[in-house]
């Protein structure tokens, strides 16, 4: 594959390039000055100055060109255009490094990003060129497009993981609830794409890095540590008690006597008297409490078995180990 990168001298294009050349693609940059990327050949040429000839032989073209100031930013959306009727009614297809300002935040698609009252007045002209660019190619006929927007935190410093979460139209979230990709990791979803056997033809598709998990239920598990941790830093022995409870239930016989021991020891802290004993309705209450949640029995049984044991407890023998305890 040839893939030829438009702007490869700047911050994302050179880690596009970067990426492409450490997957063996032939890669081709197109800058205006000396090739400072990683690419092994270069067209020296204005982007707005390249003809059809020029992008012939490439089976995917990036447009990597981006902006900050005034003067520079007219040229997101020029340079979109130009590729787009240099490319029309070929087989060469166009990717865009796009912007976060126009993806949608309601599912009827009526309001953006950039529509936000929230959203900083500095970059509003920054949102707007890219939205130019982005309805220039849902304008155009023939055109094998694909326009990637990051998120809205778009990090040049951000280590690269080789993990990402792909979106469509719409704001996407990773799963620490925020909206941040770093350029390396947008790069690898950029090259992803081009190298992709069900490309996005035509469409806006977007990224956001995946976060430190995307299991909800370990954020539940730890608040249910916490909440047991809290509860015995403030000596409050009756939760505690009613927390230990339930492994004795779940225990099979060889650990019954050690978590006895240790809860009796824990309880005799409290000057001596056993809170199973005289408080056994308290007890059986918590216990019954307990065992309708499944996060529960998620923590306890990490309690009891420990991280080389399974964590989920089955809720059909914990019943039956309450019936034939009752």
């Amino acid at each position: 594959m040839k893939i030829a990168i438009v702007a490869a001298n700047g911050k994302a294009g050179k880690l596009i390039a970067s990426e492409a050349v450490n997957r063996g693609i032939e890669v081709t940059a197109i800058v205006r000055s000396e090739n400072r990327s990683s690419a092994p050949t270069a067209i020296i040429k204005d982007a707005l100055s390249l003809t059809k000839d020029d992008l012939a032989d490439f089976d995917v073209v990036i447009d990597a060109v981006g902006g900050w100031t005034a003067d520079s930013i007219g040229a997101i959306p020029d340079v979109a255009k130009h590729l787009g009727q240099l490319l029309a009614g070929t087989k060469t297809r166009l990717l865009v490094v796009g912007g976060a300002g126009s993806l949608f935040v309601n599912p009827e698609h009526t309001v953006t990003v950039a529509d936000a009252p929230s959203f900083p007045s500095d970059w509003k002209p920054l949102a707007a060129a890219h939205a130019e660019a982005l309805a220039a190619l849902r304008a155009a006929e023939g055109l094998k497009w694909t326009y990637v927007s990051p998120a809205c935190d778009f990090r040049a410093d951000e280590p690269r993981t080789g993990e990402y979460k792909l979106g469509g139209e719409e704001l996407t979230l990773s799963s620490n609830g925020d909206s941040v990709i770093g350029y390396a990791d947008y790069a690898v979803a950029m090259i992803d794409e081009a190298l992709s056997n069900a490309p996005h033809i035509a469409q806006r598709i977007s990224v956001v890095r995946k976060g430190e998990s995307s299991n909800d239920d370990i954020g539940a598990i730890n608040q249910l540590l916490a909440n047991y941790v809290e509860s015995v830093n403030k000596a409050n022995i009756d939760l505690a008690a009613s927390i230990w409870a339930k492994p004795c239930i779940h225990s099979p016989p060889r650990n019954r006597t050690r978590l006895e021991r240790n809860r009796s020891q824990l309880l005799r802290n409290n000057n001596g008297r056993n809170v199973f004993k005289t408080r056994p309705a308290v007890k059986r209450c918590f216990c019954r409490s307990f065992r309708r949640h499944s996060f529960s029995n998620i923590f306890l049984g990490f309690l009891r078995n420990g991280p080389r044991r399974q964590l989920f407890a089955g809720n059909s023998r914990a019943r039956n180990a309450t019936s034939e305890k009752n």
